[in-house]
């Protein structure tokens, strides 16, 4: 085994023992008026509906992710780790996997806001786009034109302005 592929393991299992610490322990309480009743039990997370999911919902382990599409680590994550997370976790049906924006920046609102104008079939492609071209949008990387930049990641994703 290569040693890219060692830390892509390594990264991936600290990321599920992370995700099953924080199923089990849920520091931040939450209200369950708005949640999918029948996601709510006793593992302490609430699954909430506008989350965007990958998986079986009967996976033993329940991953959630909090991203920002301007973070440049986010990004690394997306290009490099989520891949053989997917392939080996998402999709095996071992890994309930649940995605939600935790926004850095006003630029990460108006991401998320257009990722949820498209149908929700699209989500995760688009989330992925941002991801893999923060240089032609994301401020952190010398855009001066933000929402320029957000607007033809929304036409390369077929949005129309």
């Amino acid at each position: 085994m290569s040693r890219n592929q060692t830390i892509i393991i390594a990264v991936a299992a600290a990321i599920i023992l992370v995700a099953a610490v924080l199923y089990y322990v849920n520091p931040f309480g939450g209200s369950t008026a708005d949640a999918i009743p029948d996601t709510v039990g006793s593992a302490g997370f609430t699954l909430n509906s506008d989350d965007h999911t990958l998986g079986s919902r009967k996976a033993p382990i329940t991953m959630i992710e909090y991203a920002a599409p301007t973070c440049p680590h986010c990004a690394r994550f997306d290009m490099t780790v989520f891949p053989f997370l997917k392939s080996n976790y998402i999709d095996t049906g071992k890994v309930f996997y649940v995605f939600r924006v935790f926004p850095l920046h006003p630029s990460d609102v108006a991401a998320e806001a257009m990722a949820r104008c498209l149908p929700a079939d699209n989500y995760f492609q688009f989330i992925d786009l941002l991801f893999r071209n923060q240089a032609q949008w994301d401020w952190e990387n010398g855009v001066q034109d933000v929402h320029g930049g957000l607007v033809k990641m929304g036409r390369l994703a077929g949005m129309n302005p």
